[in-house]
């Protein structure tokens, strides 16, 4: 899980965050501007997918798998969503 205080809502790339956890099998998607609306742009992953997950399991890994993609060049985040 990002822990980074840096890797926030406001710069995550993509229009939609997906959050999964490997341990419990949740999955879920987000639109990424009523994330930001709903817990700010400041708000940091980590904080982001402990509100979301709202898990009890100590092992939970909840995450977000399209994290990679906001260190790629902006045309190949673009990409990836095309069909």
């Amino acid at each position: 899980m990002v822990k980074d205080p840096n890797v926030t809502l406001g710069i995550f790339r993509l229009k939609r965050i997906e959050v999964f956890c490997p341990t419990c099998s949740r999955r879920g998607f987000y639109d990424r501007d009523r994330a930001i609306e709903r817990h700010g742009a400041d708000c940091t992953m980590f904080n982001f997918f402990q509100a979301v997950a709202n898990c009890s399991n100590p092992r939970c890994l909840v995450g977000c798998p399209d994290l990679l993609y906001m260190f790629m060049d902006v045309r190949e985040v673009k990409q990836k969503w095309e069909y």
